[in-house]
């Protein structure tokens, strides 16, 4: 799920303009440590390739070739506020270019800066495919479509015969779509079921169906979604002592994840601070490290996931919460959809899980365990369905998804996408 555009093709475009001039010993020792920077960043080492690319800079400082690269290599690894500082530095120091402007706007989008993040990408984009690599000029047009907001037009198709368990009544139990977000709004049309009713539990929705005998219904949700940052929200927050019962009931043990076990708790405590954002930003740091993406699915408990060293989505967010729960931060796994044409067909979305936590004075925060720098921020190739349950009337937390993806098949519903 993590986004990575072609770095290394930056560093060519760059190299090429002539900004380095490799006529005496400091200039092509910089030239120099450029080139092996851009080697590593061919090889995805963008740590490696950052170290070079700030080697380079300290013997040019005020060069506009190492400072967008530098911010490059930034971005590349989330440092996303040192890699704005330097892209616009650049811009200073070199004056306009359509890909130092894409570097800024990157980075601002990353820092959750989301105006100056669209003045610069529309910049970017002005200038055209050529000027930026075209990798580069496809993520900016992205990014900016998900600043303007997108409406996702989704189709389920279900077979009744398929379910995995209905209710005593005859209703089956699947996920709606979350709407009334600062996000997120939705409605939703059932077509071909007998009846309807909605289900609010553990501050979720979900849809009760009751089918026309064993009859295919459809279901069609329409979501309009935007990207949102709740950097304001934390910064200007006025903290509450205790926390709400509503939020205190995430503290605890719950489906797959105990906050007390020792394993867990070790390094809660190693990693915790006085500060919630610092210490989610260094569980967030801790898992982007030691975890890679897998399909694990078997774990019996989050801890298992850290002696595996990999896990798919719903392991990313169960390890992230128990880790936010033994460090006393109220924490909960969200189910949803996201678009990634690198795992599902074209017009499909893919489910996915990610995690919300409960920051006094400001709500419940979204957070997206595989990407370094996502406190705080919502994107719009994201589709919020419901949070995970912790007790009360449903006591399989997957049965709604379950329901869903056995009755439609895997959790790739079709979709258009329009204005």
């Amino acid at each position: 799920m993590k986004r990575i555009f072609s770095c290394a093709a930056v560093v060519c475009l760059l190299l090429a303009s002539g900004a380095v001039l490799a006529q005496d010993p400091t200039s092509r020792k910089v030239s120099a440590l450029l080139q092996e920077g851009r080697v590593h960043a061919e090889a995805k080492e963008f740590e490696k390739a950052l170290f070079k690319a700030r080697e380079a800079l300290k013997l040019a400082p005020r060069d506009p070739s190492c400072l967008a690269t530098t911010a490059c290599y930034e971005h590349c690894i989330a440092e996303y506020e040192s890699g704005l500082s330097h892209a616009l530095q650049a811009l200073k120091v070199g004056g306009p270019n359509p890909w130092v402007h894409a570097m800024v706007g990157f980075n601002a989008y990353g820092s959750q800066d989301f105006d100056l993040a669209r003045r610069h990408l529309e910049k970017a984009v002005a200038a055209g495919p050529d000027k930026i690599i075209k990798t580069n000029y496809d993520h900016a047009k992205n990014v900016l479509q998900d600043l303007k907001g997108r409406t996702y037009s989704i189709v389920w198709t279900f077979d009744p015969k398929k379910v995995f368990r209905k209710e005593e009544d005859g209703y089956i139990c699947i996920p709606c779509v979350s709407t009334n977000l600062p996000y997120q709004a939705a409605s939703f049309e059932l077509i071909g079921a007998k009846d309807h009713k909605i289900l609010k539990t553990n501050g979720s929705e979900f849809l009760l169906v009751l089918p026309r005998e064993m009859e295919s219904f459809k279901l069609r949700v329409r979501a309009a979604v935007k990207a949102y940052t709740y950097k304001a929200q934390l910064k200007n927050r006025r903290v509450e002592n205790p926390v709400p019962k509503e939020a205190e009931r995430y503290l605890g043990k719950s489906w797959k994840l105990d906050p007390q076990n020792r394993v867990i708790a070790e390094l809660a405590r190693r990693l915790r601070t006085k500060d919630v954002g610092s210490t989610v930003d260094n569980f967030l740091k801790w898992m982007n490290e030691h975890l890679r993406y897998g399909k694990y699915y078997d774990f019996k408990d989050a801890a298992d996931i850290i002696e595996h060293g990999s896990a798919c989505c719903v392991g990313w967010a169960h390890l992230f919460t128990a880790l936010c729960r033994s460090a006393g931060i109220p924490a909960r796994p969200v189910r949803g959809m996201v678009k990634a044409p690198d795992l599902v067909p074209v017009g499909h979305l893919c489910g996915h899980s990610w995690v919300e936590v409960y920051v006094s004075g400001a709500g419940w925060i979204p957070v997206e365990p595989q990407r370094r720098k996502s406190f705080g921020m919502f994107e719009a190739s994201y589709v919020r369905q419901f949070h995970y349950a912790v007790g009360g009337n449903l006591d399989n937390p997957f049965l709604p998804d379950v329901n869903a993806a056995q009755m439609a098949g895997l959790q790739q519903p079709e979709y258009e996408e329009g204005q």
